[in-house]
């Protein structure tokens, strides 16, 4: 696992992160035993997390580990933790496509 200690002020494994939202001038990281927040801009995150493929940007200000994705709904992914994040509609056939590959490239049935 990759510990991003050295990219925040805070030590995270990239698996544990759930979902990161945008929350003003800070990044909310849903953790999977704590919710973080950090002042950073939704850019400077999404920079950080590029080399990780499971993570996806799915709609302004949010972006999902898929890993932690539940289902994919029409509108939303469902997370295993309940919370539904919702996909950019113009977006939704190209993210459709990115998590059924991830799902085969891992391995995983849905």
């Amino acid at each position: 696992s990759t510990k991003a200690d050295n990219l925040w002020s805070f030590p995270i494994f990239f698996k544990d992160v759930i979902f990161a939202e945008k929350n003003g001038h800070n990044i909310i990281v849903h953790t999977t035993n704590k919710t973080i927040s950090t002042r950073m801009t939704f850019k400077d995150f999404l920079e950080k997390t590029k080399h990780f493929p499971n993570f996806i940007h799915c709609v302004k200000g949010a972006l999902v580990n898929l890993a932690w994705v539940d289902n994919l709904e029409s509108q939303n992914f469902l997370m295993t933790t309940g919370e539904r994040i919702p996909i950019r509609r113009q977006d939704r056939k190209k993210i459709k496509n990115i998590y059924t590959q991830y799902l085969i490239d891992n391995q995983i049935e849905k």
